[in-house]
C-alpha cells in the first residue's frame, strides 16, 4: 500500500507494458506499451503509447487529469493520422 500512495505521489514516472492474451486453443497475443505521467494528485497529464504489435503501434492515448472534474481524454490513430476527443 505504501509503494502504490508513494507512486501516485511521484512528480514523474515512466513504466513499459505488456498484455498477454490467451485464446481457447492456447495461442498467445501480446501488446507492448510504454506509460509517461507528469503530475500527480489529479493535476497530471499522461501518454499512454502502443510499441507492438505492428497493428497497433503507434496509438495513443492522452489523459490529462483534473482534481475539480472528470479527465480529458484524446485517443490518437496513426493510420488515419488524426486525434478524437474520448468522451466520458
Amino acid at each position: 500500500m505504501e509503494e502504490s500512495q508513494r507512486r501516485a505521489e511521484a512528480g514523474f514516472y515512466n513504466y513499459d507494458g505488456l498484455l498477454q492474451s490467451f485464446n481457447a486453443d492456447g495461442k498467445t497475443s501480446e501488446k507492448r506499451w510504454t506509460f509517461d505521467r507528469v503530475g500527480s494528485n489529479g493535476q497530471s497529464k499522461a501518454v499512454l503509447r502502443f510499441t507492438s504489435p505492428p497493428e497497433v503501434r503507434g496509438v495513443a492515448l492522452l489523459i490529462h487529469n483534473h482534481a475539480e472534474r472528470a479527465s480529458d481524454q484524446w485517443m490518437w490513430t496513426p493510420a488515419l493520422h488524426r486525434d478524437r476527443r474520448i468522451a466520458l
